[in-house]
């Protein structure tokens, strides 16, 4: 049977469809959808949250709690909120017996209904006991991270926290925008009601996790992306994580020549970085006080952005300086001097690559092909 024209398209609809049939048979076939449609939902909503759970596992990404706003309605926290509001005078109701919430008193460029006509609750009234739920756990600054077309919604959930005699300021959103696919240089077309998409476990299957996820943070949040799938796949330095990859295990073979060779890195009480004389050490050096500052700035602008270009600077500076001098100032070489003073460097910077691909989480692999 074909899909409704006005229905979403796709193989997943199938594919649940069929799962619910398999595990509840024609149970189910004669049941009147209309009046209560509970038995489908419940189903629907326990299989798509576990498969977003796996997928957010295998990026990498957990969250301590899911919230189901199910429960809010369940523990009578939205028509406790619009009592608060009502109480606190930042409601009125009109003559059609719509509950209007003065949001234009606190910022808000209109007010906004958070009880239609038919005393239904609107979604905005459960966003207003979600976020006051959250501001009660406890915490100093609650972050949102929302996708960039609900940029309309932060004065009015602000607004709405001012009203309830928070402080607004203690709500941080942050903004998303949608990522297009690009490969060979065209566009991937997609269409989430047409059923034509490509989903995050398909393109992790493609590029691999630490590819998804470096690419992902190479952008400020609210930037337009196209993630580039071939430049993504392929295994050489214009690839932005193989280039800061490679860099990190570039950095260990050296180590590991300076050992075979009889060097040990000497601890920073003992280093002697005297030897450390040529402009590009010098740059590299400086680059690399830069880290701790970075990081900081990266973590107070939550903009992970700022650490991917940090690396990648960081680690160009160190394929230069080694592309120029490998033959002439090697750094494993028999001047015992400026081999210690050469190999603690590169240690430094394996430390700081290390840290900050385990920050990203992206691996930072010791060993890498490459021909020298």
């Amino acid at each position: 049977m074909p899909f409704p024209e006005n229905h979403y398209q796709g193989d997943y609809v199938s594919e649940i469809a069929t799962a619910f049939r398999e595990e509840h048979g024609d149970k189910w076939v004669d049941h009147d959808y209309e009046s209560d449609a509970e038995p489908f939902l419940a189903f629907i909503k326990d299989r798509v949250l576990d498969s977003l759970k796996q997928t957010l596992e295998a990026l990498g990404i957990r969250f301590d709690r899911w919230f189901s706003e199910r429960s809010l309605h369940d523990a009578g926290r939205v028509e406790g909120v619009v009592k608060t509001l009502t109480d606190r005078n930042a409601v009125r109701t009109d003559d059609d017996g719509r509950v209007w919430f003065n949001s234009s008193e606190f910022g808000d460029d209109e007010d906004r209904v958070v009880v239609r006509d038919t005393g239904v609750p609107t979604y905005f009234a459960a966003d207003i006991a979600y976020h006051d739920e959250k501001i009660e756990r406890g915490y100093d600054l609650c972050i949102n991270v929302w996708g960039a077309d609900h940029h309309g919604y932060i004065a009015r959930v602000k607004a709405s926290l001012q009203a309830l005699g928070y402080d607004p300021d203690r709500l941080e959103i942050l903004l998303y925008q949608f990522v297009s696919l690009v490969e060979n240089g065209a566009p991937v077309r997609m269409s989430t009601r047409g059923g034509v998409f490509e989903t995050l476990d398909d393109l992790m299957a493609e590029v691999g996790r630490d590819a998804t996820r470096f690419n992902f943070l190479m952008r400020k949040s609210d930037a337009q992306f196209e993630f580039d799938l071939g430049l993504a796949k392929s295994q050489s330095l214009d690839n932005p994580v193989y280039y800061v990859q490679y860099g990190h295990a570039r950095i260990c073979q050296v180590l590991a020549k300076a050992k075979e060779a009889g060097y040990t890195v000497p601890d920073a009480a003992s280093a002697d970085l005297s030897p450390l004389v040529l402009p590009e050490e010098i740059d590299l050096i400086r680059a690399s006080l830069d880290y701790p500052w970075t990081l900081r700035a990266a973590s107070m602008a939550r903009a992970p952005h700022h650490l991917v270009n940090y690396l990648q600077d960081l680690i160009g500076k160190f394929h230069s300086y080694y592309t120029r001098y490998k033959h002439s100032e090697k750094v494993v070489s028999s001047d015992k001097a400026k081999t210690l003073a050469r190999i603690f460097l590169c240690n430094c910077l394996r430390i700081t690559l290390a840290n900050s691909l385990a920050l990203l989480g992206v691996t930072a692999p010791e060993k890498m092909y490459f021909s020298e």
